[in-house]
């Protein structure tokens, strides 16, 4: 199949210009007057390039690339804009609205052809990129989901040992083996939900959450974890505050990661504090506090991306996959995920989503909370 190229130009006499100084090459060229008409025909087709006028009625090309670049299914689509602009100012406001090349006015059909060639060259490399990314998905997803059966065999027979075994030494090693595969098995349901979030085929279950509640059987489930480091888990909560819609289960994972991590890169004799707020109305933030090392200011825009990871303790092993999770989890439900410095030492990692539109409701204060005990 021979490479598709779309022009788009208000002149038709260009095109016919393009047309000849291509005519010895193998493409297929499709016209449109307008960026009107591009953005129509990218509805309904992929070329493999774009060439556009960048001085055009109505929407000019800088807008055009713009609209392309920002779009998800057209972003990887190269662009050349051929314009008749020469100052350094015009052709860099043309990178920076998305083209990736550009050809200057009149057209040398030597240096179109070059240029063409090499954007050619790059959309083919894009696309092995993308084939490699996702059969290395695919088979992490398969190894992971062929994990489960015997995962859940080991959980069965700990279990039975946990029943029968006696002394205090071995049901505490029984109790840590059980714990270790609890650990394990959300490992594997949250590679396996990052790849149905990734290809959107997951359905949220929506019910409303009661937030308070929620971090309490958290925090439970982590003091072991905390008291084997010494480190002190705290909740600050609200007197009062809306019900939450959300996937109880996902939020739940997403708490689960950020607490995994705020213990893992505290140091001993410290302190973690969940703190709850609205700092706008029906808008939940949850706040993870900790007094680990920080978060380098290079490192915090790529914390989030997956198989991303740093050596911010020594001896801590990181998967690369839970922040990527936590991150594709809260956009699900229309909400962002980020972190700050904790003066004068430490991480805040802050989730914020919309809540529910529901009457106000009582949430426990910190009097009695059964995660400060400890």
């Amino acid at each position: 199949m021979h490479p598709q190229l779309l022009i788009v130009d208000d002149q038709s006499e260009n095109f016919k210009v393009i047309e000849v100084l291509l005519s010895r090459e193998s493409y297929e060229l499709h016209y449109v007057s307008s960026a009107q008409g591009a953005l129509e025909y990218l509805q309904l087709h992929e070329p493999d390039v774009i060439l556009m006028d960048i001085m055009m009625p109505e929407m000019d090309g800088f807008t055009l690339a713009t609209r392309i670049k920002s779009h998800s299914e057209w972003q990887h689509i190269p662009v050349i804009a051929i314009t008749a602009l020469s100052g350094s100012d015009d052709l860099e406001r043309c990178l920076a609205a998305g083209a990736d090349d550009f050809i200057s006015k009149p057209v040398d059909g030597v240096e179109l052809r070059a240029r063409i060639r090499a954007m050619l060259r790059i959309r083919r490399q894009y696309e092995r990129l993308h084939y490699l990314v996702d059969l290395q998905d695919d088979l992490a997803h398969m190894m992971v989901h062929d994990l489960r059966s015997p995962l859940t065999s080991i959980a069965m027979s700990t279990a039975v040992l946990d029943r029968v075994v006696e002394g205090p030494l071995p049901k505490k090693q029984v109790k840590r083996i059980l714990a270790s595969i609890n650990r394990l098995q959300c490992m594997i349901d949250s590679v396996l939900m990052l790849g149905k979030l990734k290809s959107d085929h997951m359905a949220l279950r929506l019910q409303d959450l009661n937030v308070a509640e929620m971090l309490h059987e958290a925090l439970e489930d982590f003091q072991l974890f905390a008291k084997q480091r010494t480190i002190e888990l705290k909740t600050v909560l609200p007197a009062q505050a809306p019900p939450v819609l959300a996937d109880h289960l996902l939020i739940r994972r997403v708490v689960d990661n950020l607490l995994s991590n705020a213990i893992k890169f505290s140091n001993p004799n410290s302190q973690i504090t969940v703190r709850v707020s609205y700092p706008r109305d029906e808008r939940l933030r949850i706040e993870v506090i900790d007094q680990g090392p920080g978060v380098s200011p290079d490192l915090q825009e790529r914390l989030f991306e997956k198989f991303e990871v740093d050596n911010l303790v020594t001896g801590v092993k990181q998967t690369g996959l839970g922040l990527a999770f936590c991150k594709m989890a809260i956009e699900a439900h229309s909400g962002n995920i980020y972190v700050q410095p904790n003066e004068p030492k430490g991480s805040i990692f802050n989730i914020e989503i919309d809540c529910h539109p529901a009457e106000m409701m009582a949430l426990p204060t910190d009097e009695g909370n059964p995660a400060d005990e400890a």
